[in-house]
């Protein structure tokens, strides 16, 4: 009881210190946790855009060389030229003004067939890692969007004539991001002219009109 009373003031002390610092404890533990959670979401940002490039630049690399190998190196000079209009993504949107469909889809051209098959292939993987999330969509589309909208137009007619109707599952990645991108290209295209009109109405001077006679 003597050393009780001997050290009551150090003991009421020690316990009345106790709640500011466990206090300020709490506080520099949250602000730690905040700042760990902060360096977290920079490091995964940075790592989805790395994962993003690299996947980016294979898949390209891979569909520019299969396009060379397919129309470029001489295997396939006689593969059938297509003439009319295509404006959509189905059979039903080909309009053809020669015999090509029966061309394409003939035995004579299935090499070649297969091989445009290959290139298509590159952009689907690539449309897929995009629209699954595993790529960051928003500097995809920054870096490539125009080139792959693009490739997709190039290739327009052999995604159509591979599809029976829109539901069909054949290169549905592909055409799911091509519609989505077009439309955000043609957003970015509409604000961009907004904003100039914009720019060009501050700049400009309303010319004032002329007063009516007697109306000062």
């Amino acid at each position: 009881m003597s050393f009780i009373r001997e050290y009551r003031d150090i003991v009421e002390f020690i316990y009345f210190l106790s709640g500011p610092l466990m206090l300020i404890g709490i506080v520099l533990g949250l602000y730690q946790l905040k700042v760990l959670k902060h360096d977290i979401s920079i490091r995964v940002q940075r790592e989805s855009l790395l994962l993003s490039l690299k996947i980016l630049e294979d898949k390209l690399t891979q569909f520019d060389k299969d396009v060379r190998d397919t129309f470029n190196s001489g295997l396939f000079n006689d593969y059938p030229k297509f003439h009319g209009e295509v404006s959509g993504f189905t059979k039903a949107d080909i309009k053809c003004k020669n015999n090509w469909l029966t061309e394409i889809n003939s035995n004579e051209h299935f090499k070649f067939s297969n091989s445009v098959d290959d290139c298509l292939c590159h952009l689907e993987r690539f449309a897929q890692y995009v629209l699954s999330g595993i790529c960051d969509e928003h500097h995809c589309y920054k870096l490539e969007g125009s080139t792959f909208i693009h490739n997709v137009e190039l290739f327009q007619i052999y995604v159509a004539n591979a599809r029976e109707n829109d539901h069909d599952k054949t290169y549905e990645y592909i055409v799911k991001l091509y519609n989505h991108w077009s439309k955000k290209t043609k957003h970015d295209k509409l604000l961009k002219n907004h904003q100039e009109l914009n720019e060009e109405l501050k700049q400009a001077d309303l010319p004032k009109s002329h007063p009516i006679i007697g109306k000062s």
